[in-house]
C-alpha cells in the first residue's frame, strides 16, 4: 500500500476557498432580495427623513411648528453633527438586520440540515468562519452605505431648502461610519455570529442585541446611582451614540451648525471597549467550534444548572401527578385490556390543545438560558439599581413609592421588551419550519387558531412572568429601603392591566406580521421598524395624528398617593378595549393565513385562507369590527366632538378673525380691581361651581365703550353680565370663548362697573390628552384650581395672535415682532402673572364635602356645616395680586409658628417624612427675607398644602401648594454633602416668592422673570449655604451650571432679555451668586431691599433693567465688568489649571507653583464668540487630602497664561482657577490640577 503524503493546500488556495464563500453568501442575498429589500428600506427612511427637515413643507402644513426669530441661526440639516445624529438613530433598526445577517450565516447549514454535508468538505474551520465573516461584513456594509447615500441624494434634490443646506463636505460622511457604523457591524457582528455558531439558531443572535442594550442600561444605572462622573455613563452604551452627544453636550448653535466632531477619548475608548469585547466572546466561541465536535461540546455550569433545575421541576410534577398503576404491569403479568380511543375535535378539545401548546411553547422558552439571563437577572439588577437611583432634583433620591416603582420597572423593561416580544414571535410562528418537523405536525388534528391562540398565550405567560419577577423586584428594593407601604393594589393595576396589555398588544402585531410576511427576517424588520417608528412619531407632536390611528397608544397616566389614579383610568380602559378588538381582528388575519404544509405560495395561502373564512370566523371578525367600530366613534365623539379640536388652517382663521376685531382693544380696557368669589366644589362627581363678582376700574385716560371678557376651555357659563348687560357678540377660539360687551354710556377714567359671572367647571368626556387639565386638578381628593380655572380674563389675548409674519402679510395684518413689544414701555404697565390687575381686594366663600377642607388666600373668617357641605369664607387683609387658588383634600394638618405667625401644613396621611424639613425652610426663608430685604412678611400666616402628582412647587399670597413629588418624597442624606435636601430648597424658594413675586412683581416685559425666578433662587441658596455649608451649595451650583450648558443651545441670551427655565433658574441663580461673593452679601442684599421698597407700588411694574441698575449703584467701579458679563451679556471663562506642584519650605509650610491660563469670550444668541480683553480677580483654591480648601483668594488675571507661587500650611493634593465654579466656564474639569513635587 502506498501511503501519500498529507495534502497541505496553498494560502492561495486557502484565499480562493474564502472568496468562493464571499461571492456565494453575496450572490445568495441578491437572489433572495434581502440585500435590495432592506437597503431600500433605509434608503426611503433616511430620505424621507431628510426631506421633512431640509425643506419647509412642516412649518407650511403645521401651524404649530414656529418659524426662527430675527436674526435666529437656522439650522443646516446636512452639518457634520446633524448627519452623524441622522446616520445614528437608525443605528438600532439597523443593528437589529446586522444582527440577523451575521446569525443566519453562522447557523443557516445547521437550520437546513446540511452541516453534516458542509463539514465533511476539504474546507477548514478558519477558512469558513473567515469566508462567512467576511461576507456577513460586507452584506451589513451594503445595507448600510444606503443611509449616507440617502443624505448625500437628498442634499441635491432641487427643491430643499437652500438656507438649510450646509456647504458640501465628504468628512460629514465619512465620520458616522468611522466612529459609529463601522465599529457597529463588528461590535453586533461578532456578538450575533459567535452565538449563532454555538446556538445553531439565529434567535440568539437577535438576543445579542437585546442583551447588550440591557447590560449597558445596568452598568449606565448603577454608575448613576453611585454618582460617578458622566464620562463613564456615556462610555457603557454600546451604540455609541452617548459618547458623540457628550463631546458635543456644551456646543453653540454654530458650532453644532459649522464643526466637525473631534476625534475625542470617549469615542475611541468606546468603540475600542465594546470591540474588545466582541472580540473576546468570539475568542472564547472559536475556541469550541469545531466540525468534527460541534454538537459535542462540554456544558457549560449555566447549562448544567439549568439542567438541574429542569429535572427538579419534571421531578415535583411526577410527585403530584403519579401514573395510575394499571397503567404499570409487572414483569410477566399479560394484559389483553386494549386501549380506548376517545376522538374528540370541538371547541373544548381545541381549547385544551391551546393549554398545552403554551404551556409546551413555555416549558421550552421559560428555561432558555438567554431568556433567563435577559428577562430575569438582568431585569431584577436593573430595577434595583433604577430604584435606588430614583431622583427629582439635583441628584437626590425620592422614597421608593409604588407609583414611582412601577413607573421605573416599566420604563426599564417596555423597549427591550418590545424587542424580545418580536425575536420571540418570529421564534414561535417559525419553530415547526426551522426543526422540519412541519411534515409531522400540520397534518395533525389542530385547528390552526388553536396553534396560532396556544403559541400566542405562551408568549403572554412568559411576559407574565416577567412582570411579576419585576414586581418582586420592586418589593425588595422597597423592603431593603425600608419602605413597607406595598401598595399591591398599585402593581396590580400598573403592572398587569395596563403594561401587560400593551405588550400583549405588541405580541399580537408581531405575529400576525410574521405570519403574513412569511419570511422571518423580513418579518423581524417589518415589525422592529413598526414599534421604533410609533415611538419615533411620539417625537413630532406637530403631527398632530388621531390616537386612534396609532396602534396601541393609550392615553399618559400617573399614580397619586393622594388621589390614585384619579379619571384617568377611566380613557385608558376605552383605549385599551379598542386596541384589543383591533388585535382580535389581526389575530384572525394570522389565524386565516397561518402556514401549514409545504406550498408556501400567495395563490395557495390565498385560497386556504378563503377556506378557512368560515362561518364562526366570520362571526368573530365581524363583531370584533362592529365592537372596534362602536369603541371607535365613542372615543372619537369624546375626544374631538365633546373636547373640540380644530385643524391648523381653522386655528389660523380663528387667529385672524380675533386680531381684526378685537386688536384695537389692546390698550383701552378696564382692569379688575376686587374680586369676590364664591366656589362649590363636588370632588366626587368631579364638577365646581364659580361664582361671584368683578369691580372693573377704568384705569386708562379715555373712556371705555367696549369691554371683552374670555372664558376658558372647558367653563361652561352659567351667567356673564357687564353692568347688568349680557354680551352683544360673540366669538368662539380653540381655547377661548370671547364676549364683546358694549357700554351703554362709556366708563369714564377712574370709574367703575361690576361683572356678574356664574361658570361651571366639568370635563366634557375624557380628552385623550396626556393628561387633561382637569384630570390632575379637579380630582376626588386634592383639587387644585387657579385663578385661571376660575375667573373669565379680561381684554384682548395678545397670545392668540398668528405668529408667522409671512401668513399675517397675506392675511393683511401687520408684521410683528414680539421681542421689541415686551421691550416697550408700555409695557410696564402690565404685570407678569396678570395683566388684567393690579392688586386686587379678595374674599372667597368656599364648600366642599364634609370629610375635605377647602383652602385658598386669606384669613379664615368662618366655618360652618349646611346639610352635607362644609363652608368656609376667606378675607384678605392685604391687596393681594389677581393670583390665587382653590384646594380641598381630607387633609392632616401640622401646625407651627414663626415669630408669632402661624404656619400650618396641609398634608396627605403617611407623608410626613419631610414636614420638619419644609417647615425649617419656609422659617428660615422667612427669617433671611425678613432680615436681609427690610420688609416684613405681608401676612397673618402661612400655608404649605400638599397637592397630588405635582412635582413642581407654587407661591400665592399667603399659601404654598406642594407637589407630593416636591420635596414629601424625598430621601435625604444629611451626611452625603452631595444630597440636596430640596424638601428645603424648594420650602425655601417658594416662601421667597413672597417677597420676590408677590411684593415686587415684574412687569410683562422681556427679561422681567429674573426678579421673580433668579432672586427668589438666590434667597434659597443663601439659606441653604447658611443650613448644609458651602459643600452642600457648590454642588447644586454645579449642577445648575450644567442644566445651563446643556441647554444653550435651545435660547442663550443676557438675563435682561431672558424667559426659559435653564437662564432665570439656573443662570439666574449663578450670575447673583457670583455676584454677592465679589461684592459681598450684605452690599448684594442692601441693593435687593431698596429695589424692593422703590418698587412695590405698581404700576408701573420693575424691569429687568431696573433690577440691574440698583445692582450697578452698589458695585465698586473695579468690578463694574460683572454687571456687564452676568446680566448684559452672554459671557463664557475658558479657565483651565496646566500644572501645579509643590516645593516643601523650611518653616514646615509649602510652595504651590501654579501655571494657570485663562480666557473670556462673548457670544450672541447663535454660540458666535468673540474674545474680551479680560483683567478679572478670579478665584485661585488649593485643597487638602480631605478635600477641605487650605487657600482661597481672588488674583488678578488677563487673557492668556499666567504662573504665580503661593504657600499653603497643609500638604496640598489639588489646586487651580476657579475651584468653586463661581464663574461660567464651559469646562470646568480643568480647572483643578494634581500636585506634584517639584523636580
Amino acid at each position: 500500500m502506498t501511503t501519500h503524503p498529507p495534502i497541505h493546500p496553498s494560502t492561495t488556495s486557502s484565499w480562493r476557498s474564502i472568496g468562493e464563500i464571499i461571492r456565494f453568501e453575496l450572490q445568495e442575498s441578491l437572489r433572495t432580495r434581502f440585500l435590495l429589500g432592506a437597503f431600500g428600506v433605509f434608503f426611503a427612511l433616511q430620505l424621507i427623513g431628510i426631506h421633512l427637515s431640509g425643506t419647509d413643507w412642516i412649518e407650511k402644513t403645521f401651524s404649530s411648528v414656529g418659524t426662527p426669530e430675527p436674526g435666529e441661526l437656522i439650522p443646516y440639516v446636512t452639518s457634520p453633527l446633524a448627519i452623524m445624529q441622522a446616520i445614528a438613530g437608525l443605528m438600532g433598526l439597523l443593528m437589529i438586520v446586522v444582527a440577523g445577517i451575521f446569525a443566519d450565516r453562522a447557523s443557516k447549514d445547521f437550520a437546513y440540515n446540511v452541516d453534516g454535508l458542509i463539514f465533511t468538505t476539504p474546507i477548514k474551520e478558519w477558512q469558513y468562519v473567515t469566508g462567512r465573516l467576511i461576507a456577513s461584513f460586507l452584506i451589513s456594509l451594503i445595507v448600510s452605505l444606503s443611509l449616507g447615500l440617502a443624505l448625500l441624494i437628498g442634499q441635491a434634490l432641487p427643491w430643499m431648502e437652500p438656507t438649510k443646506i450646509a456647504p458640501f463636505n465628504l468628512l460629514s460622511y465619512i465620520q458616522p461610519y468611522l466612529y459609529i457604523v463601522l465599529p457597529n457591524l463588528l461590535i453586533f457582528g461578532l456578538f450575533s455570529f459567535a452565538l449563532g455558531s454555538i446556538a445553531h439558531r439565529t434567535l440568539p443572535g437577535y438576543l445579542a442585541v437585546v442583551g447588550l442594550m440591557f447590560a449597558s442600561s445596568l452598568l449606565q444605572q448603577l454608575f448613576r446611582a453611585l454618582k460617578l462622573n458622566d464620562f463613564l455613563v456615556a462610555l457603557s452604551e454600546p451604540f455609541g451614540n452617548q459618547s458623540i452627544n457628550y463631546t458635543v453636550q456644551f456646543w453653540t448653535k454654530v458650532q453644532q451648525n459649522t464643526l466637525s466632531i473631534p476625534f475625542a477619548p470617549i469615542i475611541w475608548l468606546s468603540r475600542l471597549l465594546f470591540l474588545a469585547l466582541s472580540i473576546a466572546f468570539f475568542g472564547w466561541v472559536w475556541q469550541r467550534f469545531s466540525f468534527s465536535g460541534a454538537t459535542t461540546r462540554p456544558h457549560s455550569p449555566l447549562e448544567h444548572w439549568l439542567e438541574w433545575g429542569e429535572r427538579r421541576l419534571a421531578f415535583w410534577i411526577s410527585r403530584r401527578h403519579p401514573e395510575p398503576e394499571s397503567g404499570n404491569p409487572q414483569v410477566g403479568e399479560l394484559t389483553l385490556q386494549q386501549p380506548t380511543l376517545h376522538l374528540a375535535h370541538g371547541y373544548g378539545a381545541q381549547l385544551r390543545h391551546v393549554w398545552r401548546i403554551a404551556l409546551l411553547e413555555l416549558r421550552r422558552l421559560i428555561w432558555n438560558p438567554l431568556v433567563l439571563s435577559v428577562l430575569v437577572i438582568s431585569i431584577l439588577l436593573s430595577v434595583i439599581l433604577q430604584s435606588l437611583s430614583l431622583s427629582e432634583f439635583y441628584g437626590t433620591p425620592v422614597l421608593p413609592v409604588t407609583g414611582q416603582m412601577v413607573q421605573t420597572a416599566t420604563r426599564s423593561i417596555l423597549f427591550l421588551s418590545q424587542l424580545l416580544i418580536i425575536f420571540l414571535a418570529g421564534d414561535l410562528v417559525w419553530r415547526e419550519r426551522d426543526v422540519a418537523v412541519q411534515p409531522l405536525s400540520d397534518p395533525l388534528p389542530v385547528r390552526s387558531w388553536a396553534l396560532m391562540l396556544g403559541k400566542l398565550l405562551a408568549l403572554v405567560l412568559i411576559l407574565a412572568v416577567t412582570l411579576v419577577v419585576l414586581m418582586l423586584a420592586c418589593i425588595v428594593t422597597q423592603t431593603l429601603n425600608g419602605y413597607t407601604n406595598y401598595e399591591l393594589g398599585v402593581y396590580g393595576i400598573g403592572l398587569f392591566t395596563i403594561t401587560l396589555v400593551d405588550l400583549f398588544l405588541v405580541c399580537a402585531i408581531a405575529m400576525t406580521i410574521q405570519v403574513v410576511v412569511n419570511q422571518k427576517f423580513l418579518g423581524y424588520f417589518l415589525s422592529a421598524a413598526f414599534i421604533i417608528g410609533l415611538g419615533a412619531i411620539e417625537n413630532f407632536p406637530w403631527l398632530k395624528i388621531p390616537q386612534l390611528l396609532l396602534y396601541g397608544e393609550i392615553p399618559s397616566y400617573s399614580y397619586s398617593q393622594i388621589n390614585g389614579y384619579g379619571r384617568m383610568l377611566e380613557q385608558v380602559r376605552w383605549f385599551q378595549a379598542y386596541w384589543l378588538t383591533i388585535a382580535i381582528l389581526l389575530l384572525c388575519v394570522a389565524t386565516l393565513f397561518w402556514v401549514r404544509g409545504l406550498d408556501t405560495q400567495p395563490q395557495v395561502r390565498w385560497r386556504i385562507a378563503r377556506q378557512r373564512f368560515t362561518r364562526p370566523m366570520q362571526m368573530v371578525i365581524g363583531l370584533s369590527a362592529i365592537t372596534a367600530l362602536l369603541l371607535g366613534g365613542w372615543i372619537f365623539y369624546n375626544t374631538q366632538i365633546l373636547t373640540p379640536r380644530y385643524a391648523a388652517a381653522q386655528v389660523e382663521a380663528q387667529q385672524i378673525a380675533y386680531e381684526k376685531a378685537y386688536q384695537p382693544l389692546t390698550e383701552g380696557q378696564p382692569k379688575i380691581t376686587a374680586v369676590q368669589i364664591a366656589v362649590d366644589l363636588y370632588p366626587k362627581e368631579l364638577r365646581a361651581i364659580s361664582w361671584g363678582k368683578l369691580t372693573l376700574e377704568n384705569r386708562t385716560q379715555r373712556a371705555i365703550d367696549r369691554i371683552l371678557i374670555n372664558t376658558s376651555f372647558p367653563m361652561q357659563v352659567n351667567r356673564l353680565t357687564v353692568d347688568g348687560k349680557n354680551a352683544t357678540s360673540t366669538m368662539p377660539l380653540e381655547k377661548y370663548h370671547v364676549r364683546e360687551f358694549a357700554l351703554t354710556e362709556p366708563l369714564a377714567p377712574g370709574k367703575s362697573l361690576e361683572a356678574i359671572f356664574n361658570l361651571a367647571i366639568a370635563p366634557f368626556g375624557f380628552t385623550g390628552e396626556n393628561p387633561g387639565l382637569l384630570d390632575t386638578s379637579l380630582v376626588e381628593n386634592g383639587t387644585f384650581l387657579n385663578q385661571h380655572s376660575l375667573l373669565p380674563t379680561i381684554g384682548f389675548n395678545q397670545s392668540f395672535r398668528l405668529s408667522d409674519n409671512q401668513k399675517r402679510e397675506q392675511a393683511g395684518l401687520p408684521k410683528l415682532d414680539l421681542e421689541a413689544e415686551k421691550k416697550s414701555p408700555s409695557r410696564l404697565q402690565y404685570g407678569a402673572f396678570n395683566p388684567d390687575a393690579d392688586r386686587i381686594q379678595f374674599s372667597a366663600t368656599l364648600s366642599t364635602t364634609p370629610d375635605q377642607i377647602a383652602l385658598t388666600t386669606g384669613n379664615l373668617v368662618r366655618e360652618w356645616r349646611e346639610g352635607d357641605r362644609r363652608y368656609f369664607q376667606y378675607q384678605s387683609p392685604v391687596p393681594i395680586l389677581c393670583f390665587f387658588a382653590v384646594l380641598s383634600g381630607r387633609y392632616e394638618v401640622l401646625r407651627d409658628d414663626w415669630n408669632g405667625i402661624p404656619i400650618e401644613v396641609y398634608y396627605q396621611k403617611g407623608h410626613d417624612h419631610n414636614l420638619t424639613r419644609i417647615v425649617r425652610g419656609a422659617k428660615a426663608s422667612l427669617d433671611y427675607a425678613t432680615r436681609n430685604f427690610k420688609t416684613p412678611y405681608p401676612h397673618n400666616r402661612l400655608r404649605l398644602i400638599e397637592i397630588p402628582y405635582g412635582a413642581f412647587g407654587q407661591s400665592y399670597p399667603g399659601n404654598i401648594s406642594f407637589g407630593e413629588n416636591a420635596g414629601f418624597l424625598a430621601r435625604v442624606n444629611d451626611k452625603d454633602s452631595t444630597s440636596v435636601d430640596y424638601a428645603f430648597l424648594i420650602s425655601a424658594h417658594e416662601t421667597a416668592h413672597q417677597w420676590w413675586g408677590h411684593q415686587v412683581t415684574p412687569a410683562q416685559a422681556i427679561g422681567a422673570n429674573i426678579i421673580s425666578e433668579s432672586l427668589a433662587e438666590y434667597t434659597a441658596f443663601q439659606v441653604v449655604a447658611k443650613q448644609y455649608g458651602s459643600e452642600t451649595l457648590r454642588f447644586a451650583l454645579r449642577q445648575n451650571l450644567k442644566t445651563y450648558l446643556g441647554n444653550r443651545t435651545k435660547s442663550d441670551v443676557p438675563l435682561v432679555e431672558a424667559g426659559v427655565q435653564h437662564l432665570i433658574y439656573q443662570k439666574g441663580s449663578l450670575a447673583m451668586y457670583a455676584l454677592q461673593d465679589y461684592l459681598g452679601e450684605a452690599v448684594v442684599n442692601r441693593a435687593l431691599a431698596k429695589f424692593l421698597q422703590e418698587k412695590t407700588n405698581v404700576p408701573p411694574y420693575p424691569s429687568a433693567q431696573d433690577l440691574v441698575a440698583y445692582l450697578r449703584q452698589v458695585t465698586p467701579e473695579k468690578y463694574q465688568y460683572l454687571i456687564a458679563d452676568l446680566f448684559e451679556t452672554v459671557t463664557l471663562y475658558d479657565n483651565k489649571a496646566e500644572a501645579a506642584t509643590l516645593k516643601p519650605r523650611p518653616d514646615g509650610k509649602y510652595d504651590v507653583t501654579l501655571k494657570l491660563s485663562s480666557r473670556k469670550v462673548r457670544s450672541d444668541r447663535n454660540g458666535n464668540e468673540t474674545p474680551v480683553a479680560m483683567n478679572d480677580d478670579i478665584d485661585v483654591g488649593v485643597f487638602n487630602a480631605a478635600e477641605k480648601l487650605i487657600y482661597l483668594q481672588k488674583h488678578r488675571f488677563s487673557s492668556g497664561e499666567t504662573e504665580l507661587t503661593i504657600a499653603v500650611d497643609e500638604r496640598p493634593i489639588e489646586a487651580g482657577i476657579d475651584p468653586l465654579n463661581k464663574l461660567i466656564d464651559v469646562v470646568s474639569d480643568d480647572n483643578l490640577a494634581v500636585v506634584k513635587e517639584a523636580v
